[in-house]
């Protein structure tokens, strides 16, 4: 952060190249650590599309993908793979299972994550199933065993699908019991066909209908997962959406999407929080405790004060005390799909667009980021590229293990079709260098460059770059620059480490930071 010094050049004396050589001599010793960052230790190929997070298990994680498969059915498949991308393995492939149903019997278009309980994995697709309506399954960690447990479908009772319809997100056990929720993202499930609450136990008997979202009484749409908390299940919906005929629902008194609890036994329903726009709107995230339980920590996708790219909020689980830790901007993550880790007092997240590398639509790839729990030291962690990973997913969780987080984006790598990632947490900050001051932010991307960047400010009025070398010796320069957007040609000049500062037209430094040129 720079606030006060000024720099000119005639201030680029001996005493201050000296310094410059110090300072990029320290870069040189980590640039190493900087760039081993995050890897790729799988790619996905045949648009697989990952869905969900990563389970772990030992020196394993499984996990599925939405699509792809060796059956050739494109319907998705389960895997298992080694925590360093070695012995990679499906072990289900989801496909029709030529019964006598039109549909696929044994499920199609996984979603959310497996859970894990000694030696067997459950999970849900959003589709297949004996009515096409999705199912509930569970698979021994060796692939053998698969058994739907629960196909969703139409009881008769009511043109929707009493009993859920298209689950989402991943499912809870406690004890014997799995508890779930459905979305009705097609225009069913529950009474008003706007998703459900439900619990079965593992072996696939005692389903119930806890409880049927029903718009503006009690939320609509869920897309993430619930958790325990001092005997309660706690979860969000998404609120709004848009059918085929151009029609509106709304969840919560606003039409947001809501927090929420209700008791294990399906009895004492609560609006925790309702999100009214500018605090947040419409979550796909499951809620994450505080260590003490008092607390709870979630994204949203859209709201919040800065072009309606969302938010991180923190709120009492009593519902008071409600808090925007974050308002993403685009430049420091948008449209948040993914769940939040805590370590220590640390948030981590994902991001499926935004950040410094920008795509086609004009949004970048996405990114991680870290933020205390009180609010305090956002910061970006790493920005996607698409050659190391590309728009995290919905119910996308980051594994935290042994100083790295793991995670999968569905896009990027290799094949451009999604990677599973490693990524180390820096001692040091590397990558992207955003620096602010009372006129504004700057943002310089791509870093690493072959030689050309951008710098993207928002300082009022005039502005300048300079570029110096290790020795502190001024490479390139441009004055009176009055876009907000200005693009640096260091086409001509040697691989290596650069520093730009960036200046106000009253010789404020408003930005600085490194630049790598990689040939």
């Amino acid at each position: 952060m720079i606030h006060k010094k000024t720099f000119t050049l005639a201030q680029i004396n001996t005493t201050m190249k000296n310094k410059l050589l110090l300072f990029f001599t320290m870069l040189i010793l980590i640039a190493g650590a900087g760039n081993a960052q995050i890897r790729n230790i799988y790619n996905f190929s045949t648009l697989d599309n990952p869905a969900g997070s990563l389970t772990p298990s030992g020196n394993l994680f499984y996990g599925m993908a939405n699509q792809g498969g060796d059956s050739g059915r494109n319907e998705g498949y389960i895997f298992s793979v080694n925590k360093n991308g070695t012995g990679f393995k499906q072990i289900w492939n989801f496909y029709d299972s030529g019964t006598t149903t039109a549909f696929h019997a044994n499920g199609s278009g996984p979603q959310g994550s497996l859970i894990l309980n000694g030696n067997k994995l459950y999970g849900m697709t959003e589709r297949g199933g004996a009515n096409h309506y999705g199912l509930v399954f569970s698979i021994n960690t060796d692939g053998s065993g698969y058994k739907d447990l629960w196909d969703f479908a139409d009881t008769g009772n009511y043109a929707g699908n009493v009993n859920g319809y298209s689950p989402w997100g991943s499912l809870l056990l406690i004890r014997n019991r799995l508890y779930g929720m459905t979305n009705g993202n097609l225009g069913g499930g529950g009474i008003a066909s706007a998703g459900n609450i439900f619990s079965i136990d593992t072996n696939g008997g005692g389903y119930k209908d806890m409880l049927d979202f029903s718009n503006t009484l009690n939320g609509a749409y869920p897309y993430g997962s619930l958790i325990l908390l001092g005997g309660k299940l706690f979860g969000t919906t998404y609120g709004n959406y848009v059918c085929e005929c151009g029609g509106r629902e709304e969840s919560g008194a606003y039409g947001y999407g809501n927090v929420f609890s209700i008791d294990t036994n399906g009895k004492n329903y609560k609006d925790v929080y309702v999100f009214a726009g500018p605090n947040g709107s419409q979550p796909y995230s499951n809620v994450t405790v505080s260590q003490n339980g008092k607390r709870i920590f979630g994204t949203t996708y859209s709201g919040g004060t800065s072009n309606d790219y969302g938010v991180v909020f923190a709120v009492d689980t009593d519902g008071g005390n409600y808090k925007v830790l974050v308002n993403f901007d685009d430049t420091n993550g948008a449209w948040n799909l993914g769940n939040l880790t805590l370590n220590g007092n640390t948030l981590y997240g994902m991001t499926p667009n935004g950040g410094s590398y920008i795509q086609y639509n004009g949004s970048g790839f996405g990114n991680i980021y870290s933020i205390d729990t009180n609010g305090s030291n956002f910061k970006t962690v790493f920005n996607f590229n698409l050659s190391n990973g590309a728009n995290s997913n919905v119910g996308s969780t980051l594994i935290y293990n042994n100083d790295s987080l793991y995670g999968m984006t569905p896009n990027g790598g290799f094949d451009a079709d999604g990677v599973i990632f490693a990524c180390a947490l820096p001692t040091v900050t590397t990558g992207i260098q955003n620096s602010a001051s009372a006129n504004g932010d700057v943002a310089v991307y791509p870093n690493p460059t072959s030689g050309q960047f951008t710098i993207k400010s928002v300082v009022s009025g005039q502005w300048s770059v300079k570029v110096y070398n290790v020795m502190g010796q001024e490479v390139y320069s441009q004055f009176n620059i009055s876009n907000s957007t200005f693009n640096v040609d260091m086409g001509t000049q040697a691989s290596g480490v650069y520093m730009y500062r960036i200046l106000s037209l009253d010789g404020n430094a408003i930005g600085e930071g490194k630049i790598i040129v990689q040939k």
